[in-house]
C-alpha cells in the first residue's frame, strides 16, 4: 500500500516560508541534505517531508534547487528579515 501524503494544513504553519506541494513531492530526501540549516526533516509520525524548522530557513534555496521535481518545494521569501551581525 503506497504512502500518502499528509495533509497540507498539518504540516505547514501559516507564516512559513517554505512551501511543499506534496502532490509533486516524491519524498525523496534529497532536499534535506541539501539543507545547510537543517530547516527539513521526514516526520517520524507521517513518515513524510515537513518544514520543522522553518523559522530557521536563511532562503539559499538550495532545498528548491536541488529537487529533482519541479514546483515540489518552493521557498516564499516573505520571511521578516533580523539584523545580521558578522561574525568577525
Amino acid at each position: 500500500m503506497p504512502r500518502r501524503p499528509p495533509p497540507v494544513d498539518a504540516v505547514k504553519p501559516p507564516h512559513s516560508v517554505v512551501e511543499i506541494d506534496y502532490d509533486e513531492c516524491t519524498n525523496c530526501g534529497i532536499c534535506i541534505k541539501s539543507c545547510p540549516v537543517d530547516v527539513l526533516r521526514i516526520s517520524p509520525e507521517t513518515k513524510w517531508l515537513e518544514a520543522t524548522y522553518w523559522e530557521d530557513c536563511m532562503l539559499c534555496r538550495l532545498c528548491e534547487m536541488d529537487c529533482p521535481e519541479e514546483g515540489a518545494i518552493i521557498i516564499a521569501p516573505n520571511k521578516p528579515l533580523r539584523h545580521v551581525l558578522s561574525w568577525g
